[in-house]
């Protein structure tokens, strides 16, 4: 009898030992869930109804200490995360705080707020784009990264060529290369006549019953190849033919790098960011091979605009700068690469989605493929059947249709690091306070989607005719974003906006009028991302939140033919 009571008691104390780390992890889970959400309704309480002016950001509660909201954060359907978050927490705070990995992050959606801060000239994302995008992003070394952005003791010499130190460089490039309005003029007018060489086999020998393709992929290879030849030169997929596969894989799985996932955990993202890298490098050694064969590229300041071995202005003073700092061919690559990922991976599938909009199966009538092609049709030069490019940026419609693409379809994260204390100001005289030590982020998807924002049908909806006003006395309808200050940033926002957003507009509207102006179409229908046929128009394709423009998952089957006037 005593045997058994041992045994048993033995049993008990066994099971207690296999049992207690579950109970210490219940108990520490479940005490940082009662400690974060008191903690949430005491900042709560204290932002909506305080007597101070001043008051810091809410921390979203959670139950795993350090790790925080992460891993829902990182749920990569588009939005998710924002729309259970934001159907809960009061908005009228203006902020929040989240716990991602023990750091703070700060995510502001007030537009008050988010106004000054992109008036905010102090506050800088060099850490973001040093350590998140080259280092971990593009796998850049640490000092080559620091070296190229001219970051600590490595921007203590001007350049020989140019007199800039390397921490000037990008902004004088960005100014002067890809903004300036005549430099604009001239990458528009190389991606013209690329596009229109690209789309030439389609228009020249298309069958008089026209030919089925899928619409959206069939556009991006046309697109990128346009792109990509005006930007670095046709040399480029001259030697890298398969690039286009590759970079769309590559830009599919960059943002999961940066995050820091072990290489065994995130085998696609770097097998294909090294593949993508050996093609251009390939590229590189060859173009190399020719300069020391006596071959030359031309000044960025002459008076080529474009040439076929390195392409654009832009990208030529980038290549002499590499050959001033010291790059090597490696982190050559890895900046070629984000650069065409900046150029390429927005406008292609914003494009995509505008013309899938335009031709929606759902519109029996077709009515705003209509309306678009007479637009169009008012811009086009009888001289030579392209679109007046100043008219054709000017068009009510089409510009509409273009900011209500880039509302509903772009998921942007800007990004700022708080190093000093800082204040922003809310409604009614009251501001928002940030303590130094984290970063503070702004997601486009909860403002762009926010239902006291914009008028005209459900905010989850694609209506072209959004951003239009109707002139009361004539009816004649106009184009306009006055009221958008704060509630809508698709490029990002103050000094660190996007440098390459106007001619990103320029490149997407002559796309869509060149080829509504030339091809007419037979719409057959929808598929999903498996090529089946569908009802439903095509969804997002899973992303991490800040993909920009996020892809479509599915595609419209469209019969095209040469369009004959």
């Amino acid at each position: 009898m005593a045997a058994y009571i041992v045994e048993g008691f033995l049993d008990v104390r066994f099971l207690i030992y296999c049992l207690s780390p579950l109970v210490l992890s219940g108990v520490i889970l479940a005490g940082t869930r009662i400690f974060t959400t008191l903690r949430y309704r005491r900042e709560v309480a204290v932002a909506l109804h305080g007597s101070s002016q001043r008051y810091t950001p809410p921390h979203v509660p959670y139950t795993i200490p350090l790790l925080g909201s992460a891993l829902s954060f990182l749920d990569t359907r588009p939005g998710l995360f924002w729309n259970r978050l934001l159907s809960w927490y009061p908005r009228e705070t203006g902020a929040c705080t989240l716990m991602l990995g023990g750091r703070p992050l700060h995510v502001v959606f007030h537009p008050v707020a988010l106004e000054a801060l992109f008036k905010n000239r102090e506050l800088s994302r060099d850490g973001f784009i040093v350590e998140d995008i080259a280092i971990k992003g593009l796998g850049l070394e640490p000092a080559m990264a620091k070296k190229f952005f001219g970051h600590g003791d490595t921007d203590t010499t001007p350049m020989a060529r140019t007199g800039r130190y390397p921490h000037e460089m990008h902004s004088w490039v960005n100014q002067d290369f890809i903004l300036k309005s005549e430099r604009v003029n001239e990458l528009t007018a190389q991606f013209a006549r690329l596009l229109r060489e690209h789309l030439a086999d389609d228009l020249d020998n298309c069958p008089p019953d026209g030919h089925q393709v899928k619409l959206n992929r069939w556009l991006r290879g046309r697109m990128f190849h346009a792109s990509t030849d005006m930007l670095f030169g046709s040399s480029l997929l001259k030697e890298y033919p398969e690039l286009e596969e590759d970079f769309f894989e590559f830009d599919r799985h960059f943002l999961s790098l940066f995050f820091g996932f072990p290489r065994i955990l995130n085998r696609k993202a770097h097998s294909v960011r090294e593949k993508v890298f050996a093609g251009i490098i390939r590229w590189q050694n060859k173009m190399e091979e020719a300069i020391q064969q006596g071959g030359k590229f031309s000044p960025a300041e002459g008076k080529v605009d474009w040439e076929p071995m390195f392409g654009s202005r832009a990208n030529r003073v980038r290549q002499f700068y590499y050959r001033d700092l010291g790059i090597d061919v490696r982190t050559r690559a890895g900046l070629d690469a984000g650069f065409l990922i900046g150029i390429t991976s927005n406008s292609t599938p914003a494009a995509g989605w505008i013309l899938m909009n335009i031709l929606d199966p759902s519109d029996k009538e077709r009515t705003l493929y209509h309306r678009v092609r007479a637009e169009l049709d008012q811009i086009r030069r009888p001289s030579d059947g392209l679109p007046d490019i100043p008219r054709l940026l000017g068009l009510p419609l089409l510009n509409s249709i273009f900011q209500e693409t880039l509302r509903l379809y772009v998921d942007v994260l800007v990004t700022r690091d708080v190093k000093e204390p800082l204040l922003l100001p809310v409604d009614n005289g009251r501001q928002l306070y940030f303590s130094p030590g984290g970063l503070l982020i702004s997601p486009s998807w909860p403002t762009h989607r926010d239902s006291d924002h914009w008028t005209g049908p459900p905010v989850d909806q694609f209506y072209p005719d959004r951003f239009l006003t109707s002139d009361p006395d004539t009816g004649k309808l106009h184009f306009s974003t006055s009221r958008n200050a704060g509630k809508m940033f698709p490029f990002g926002g103050g000094k660190t906006v996007c440098p390459g957003r106007v001619f990103a507009k320029q490149e997407i509207f002559f796309t869509i009028a060149y080829i509504l102006l030339n091809f007419d179409f037979d719409v057959l229908g929808c598929v999903n991302g498996k090529g089946s046929p569908t009802s439903q128009f095509p969804s997002f394709r899973n992303s991490y939140p800040g993909s920009a423009v996020v892809v479509a998952e599915g595609d419209i089957r469209v019969t095209m033919r040469k369009r004959e006037y």
